[in-house]
Formats: C-alpha cells, structure tokens, sequence
C-alpha cells in the first residue's frame, strides 16, 4: 500500500541569519519542491510536525534547495531544524505513464531471483550515482542493488515483486 505522504528531502544546515534552511531533495531530477508553496515537515523522531508555507526559495546547485518559511524566522529556529523530514501528500506528486512508478512504492515488495529464490524485501531506494535497492535479506544482513536492466530484469508493481538476475549474489560479491 502506498504512503498517503512521501518524504522528499530533508532539512540540512542553516542558510544565512534569517532562518534560511538548506534542503538536500531526494530526487536532484524531481520539481515537486519548486512547485509546492506548502510542506509538513516533521521532526527526526516524528514528536513535531509542522505545516510550512515557504517565502522564498531558490536551488544554488543540484540537489540543494534554499527557503525560508512562516515557521522559521531566525538562524537557531533553521538549525533546530536540521535533520528534519520534508513529506509532500502523495497525491501532490505529478501522475506517472502507464508503466511508470515512484521508487517509494517498491518499498516493501518481496525480492526474488528469476529461477524463483527468495531474497527478501525491499526496504527503501537511494541514489547514489545509480538508484540503489537496499533489500533486507530474509535469512538477515542487507544486499544493494544498482537499479539496471542487468541486475533487475522486471518490477511488477500489481505482484508487488522486484526480479533480480539469478546469480545476482555473485555479482555483487565481484563487485564488492
């Protein structure tokens, strides 16, 4: 089942001393933060939440987001801030083509081999370079997976199931 809100990025260091807040994005390709004057954002241990509606903001370089808001009027207010989750109602991200998805979806999908061997369940999707499945091994311990039609050879979205090559333990071990 998909979140009713999608973390987006995340609240870095203080920008200036008017309570400018670095944003790293998620996604540097997304422009769902450009396009939204309003986002909750919640504290690290999910104990605050706050609705923002930004004043300014603008993107110094790719991946970093700049803005103030109505929440956040000086220096020590932004950096009590760092660290802070920017969630967006899912309903807000743009709609996708038919066999389009958003990396957040696959997070809990079940993770097997072609030839059918269980590896274990998708915890969530990073990018580093290449978008990265980090996976939860069943048997425990964790195994990281480039997202490329090598190594993953489907995604069925309505069987909730990532399909790895079969030697994929293989692989990764001469990668590593």
């Amino acid at each position: 089942m998909a979140p009713t809100e999608v973390e987006i990025g995340v609240v870095g260091k203080p920008h200036g001393v008017r309570g400018g807040m670095s944003i790293r994005v998620h996604n540097n390709a997304s422009n769902v933060l450009n396009e939204l004057d309003q986002w909750t954002a919640t504290s690290p241990d999910g104990a605050r939440r706050e609705t923002w509606t930004l004043t300014s903001r603008r993107s110094p370089k790719g991946g970093l987001l700049v803005v103030t808001t109505d929440h956040v009027g000086d220096r020590d207010a932004a950096g009590d801030r760092r660290g802070w989750r920017i969630l967006v109602s899912a309903d807000q991200l743009p709609a996708l083509g038919e066999d389009e998805f958003y990396y957040f979806e696959l997070v809990g999908f079940a993770v097997r081999t072609e030839g059918g061997r269980t590896i274990g369940t998708v915890r969530r999707v990073t990018e580093a370079g290449n978008d990265v499945l980090e996976i939860d091994r069943d048997g425990g311990g964790e195994l990281l997976v480039p997202v490329v039609r090598d190594l993953v050879t489907d995604i069925d979205h309505n069987g909730r199931t990532v399909v790895l090559v079969d030697d994929i333990d293989d692989i990764m071990a001469d990668l590593s």
